[in-house]
């Protein structure tokens, strides 16, 4: 749990409490409801909540005791890495195969690697916390958080063009810039790494209060 986020109740919370709640409010774990064959994307009902999906731009699962896929990120066991690849092997480290085209609000585009999680229902993001993995030079440099309520069109919630890792499995906090508008799709956006042509991150956590029901 985050720094003065209470322990989840499990119940559905109510549009216009102010209370900074955690996204999803338990780890991503088990048997998910469906899934895509390749491991790109998972769904998972939570009870009292609702079905969170999550996707990401690939999937990496090489073995039983090496499995990378999008839903280590959401699991909340910040030693089990979810894994994207490629990313330039000389600096600045940039997403190349297998990046995906992200379209802005206004039309322009970004194309990078991505984790999505798409809730059911709409929360105001307000801060999210973010952890490396094992080996620094994996760890992601430059992103974005992005948010969306149709999938197809996302808002920049915010730019970084430094998330500041520093060592292994460090969990760093950030505050978002753009709170007032509530989304459902929540996307980061891998740019660059600190030094590597791949990329390893162990987890993403949300904050929020609710939006409106309707």
């Amino acid at each position: 749990l985050g720094i003065g986020v209470a322990e989840p109740s499990g119940q559905l919370e109510l549009a216009g409490d102010e209370r900074l709640q955690e996204y999803p409010p338990r780890g991503l774990v088990g048997d998910p409801l469906v899934f895509d064959p390749a491991g790109n994307a998972y769904d998972y009902n939570v009870e009292g909540h609702g079905v969170f999906k999550i996707s990401s731009s690939l999937m990496y699962h090489a073995s039983t005791s090496d499995d990378r896929r999008i839903y280590k990120l959401f699991d909340k066991i910040d030693t089990t890495p979810t894994h994207w690849n490629a990313f330039n092997s000389s600096s600045p480290y940039e997403a190349t195969t297998n990046a995906q085209i992200t379209t802005l609000y206004g039309g322009s585009t970004i194309t990078a690697h991505f984790a999505e999680i798409q809730m059911p229902y709409k929360i105001k993001l307000k801060k999210y916390t973010l952890c490396s993995a094992n080996i620094l030079a994996r760890a992601l440099k430059t992103g974005m958080i992005v948010g969306s309520n149709d999938g197809n069109v996302y808002h920049v919630l915010h730019n970084v063009p430094d998330f500041g890792f520093t060592s292994t499995y460090q969990t760093r906090e950030y505050t978002v810039d753009n709170t007032t508008t509530p989304y459902r799709f929540f996307r980061l956006l891998l740019m660059n790494t600190i030094g590597f042509n791949t990329c390893n991150m162990t987890g993403w956590k949300l904050f929020g209060t609710p939006g409106p029901t309707t």
